[in-house]
């Protein structure tokens, strides 16, 4: 009888046929009907009656979930161009290999010229900055480098480099 009853068991879970709880009742449902619909309607699809130019499909934006990983799909500038960074730092020369050339005074305010080793001009103020310092003050006859690095490394205190005109060249 056992055997019987296991078998029967067997043939209706293979089959796939609903068993119900004693008595001829089914499990109630804890979910209501709306409840279970978990997938998002889908408009029908175009029948011959409707032109397919009629119809108007929204696409969705795509969902990604990038976790710990760097998302492929943000820019990698930060949401700006080169347009939008605005100026460079400067030029990328160090401190040691300026040599001043002159100093101009334009609108009120006092400007440098200096060359770098291969003897390109540059116009440079208070504020710009180096790959090892920046200039630190302008004076008619004289520029002071604020120098915060040396060969890479951080300096624990600034060094301050004072380059002025001879006054053989003025």
């Amino acid at each position: 009888m056992k055997t019987l009853i296991a078998s029967a068991l067997i043939v209706a879970f293979l089959c796939g046929m609903p068993l119900g709880l004693p008595g001829g009742q089914d499990k109630p449902d804890s979910k209501p009907a709306s409840a279970k619909a978990d997938k998002p309607v889908v408009p029908p699809l175009p029948t011959e009656d409707v032109p397919v130019s009629k119809v108007k499909f929204l696409p969705k934006p795509p969902l990604y979930d990038p976790g710990n990983r760097r998302d492929p799909f943000r820019d990698l500038l930060g949401g700006s161009t080169a347009r939008d960074r605005g100026p460079s730092e400067g030029p990328d020369l160090t401190l040691e290999e300026l040599r001043l050339i002159g100093i101009v005074k334009q609108k009120g305010k006092l400007y440098a010229l200096v060359t770098g080793p291969q003897g390109f001009p540059y116009k440079i103020k208070e504020g710009d900055k180096f790959s090892d310092g920046y200039v630190l003050k302008i004076t008619a006859d004289t520029v002071t480098f604020r120098q915060t690095s040396e060969k890479g490394m951080r300096l624990i205190t600034p060094r301050d480099i004072v380059k002025d005109i001879n006054l053989e060249e003025r």
